[in-house]
């Protein structure tokens, strides 16, 4: 099995132009794993998700937006990944997928992160104190993270270094790897020249360590944002099964959070 998977902030999943853009990708690029940020869905419409692929064999989780802003979705291929269950907040989906093609189990969480400091800065406390029960398990964190790790990610940008300073501390504190880009070094670009890396993925070394990861930044078409599409070639999950869950009981402050997850899991 090859991991392909497409994350994306698209500025509006209910934009035709948009919907065609992401279409035409996931199709050329064989994609089995969407990420999507900034739907500016209030309401998911399920009569869209079927405008994406090309046949009926993917699943779909939504996040939907506050008025206008935010917003995210993901979606899988259920022929070669199986749902084990989710967990969702404003701000991120957070979903484990079984591969069927070895029964072996890994955690994917998109992430549309806040502009204000200060509700990033609460997001990657959040996600860490997740993120602490699952060390060992294959994870990526992906998406437009609305940060950058330092000043050379940006151009005829305001650099804030505080951002950065709590943005690498969960780096650094959930001993996380930045895949790097293999063309360019910015995600995101504005008027006036501005550019910057908003958008990235980060794994654990669990998931490093699975294959040979390539990280391409597509074109942006109808979005401000560059998609990031992650493939990697040879991937060995290895035999061992997937015990999933069943400690985070044990926290009380997670069993509050993930009881969503817990409830849907599948054996």
């Amino acid at each position: 099995m090859e991991i392909k998977l497409l994350s994306w902030n698209i500025r509006g999943f209910n934009n035709l132009v948009a919907r065609k853009n992401v279409k035409s990708t996931v199709v050329r690029k064989k994609v089995n794993i969407l990420c999507l940020q900034e739907t500016k869905c209030s309401s998911w419409n399920t009569n869209l998700e079927s405008t994406i692929w090309e046949d009926e064999s993917h699943q779909w989780l939504s996040q939907n937006a506050e008025g206008l802003s935010g917003g995210l979705a993901v979606s899988w291929d259920t022929i070669v990944f199986q749902y084990m269950g989710h967990a969702q907040s404003k701000h991120w989906i957070w979903v484990q997928l079984k591969d069927l093609s070895n029964n072996f189990c890994f955690h994917v969480i998109n992430i549309y992160a806040p502009q204000r400091p200060s509700l990033k800065k609460q997001l990657w406390n959040q996600l860490f104190e997740i993120w602490e029960c699952t060390t060992s398990d294959p994870t990526s964190f992906v998406g437009d993270f609305n940060c950058i790790r330092n000043e050379k990610e940006c151009a005829n940008c305001i650099y804030r270094a505080r951002d950065s300073y709590n943005f690498n501390n969960f780096i650094k504190k959930g001993n996380l790897h930045d895949i790097e880009l293999t063309n360019g070094l910015f995600t995101w670009f504005g008027s006036k020249n501005r550019k910057s890396r908003l958008d990235r993925v980060l794994v654990n070394s669990s998931w490093l360590d699975k294959g040979d990861w390539s990280l391409q930044a597509l074109n942006r078409k109808s979005s401000d944002h560059k998609g990031l599409l992650l493939t990697a070639n040879q991937l060995d999950w290895g035999p061992k099964p997937f015990k999933a869950f069943n400690h985070w009981l044990e926290e009380p402050v997670l069993k509050i959070l993930l009881q969503q997850f817990l409830d849907k899991k599948t054996g």
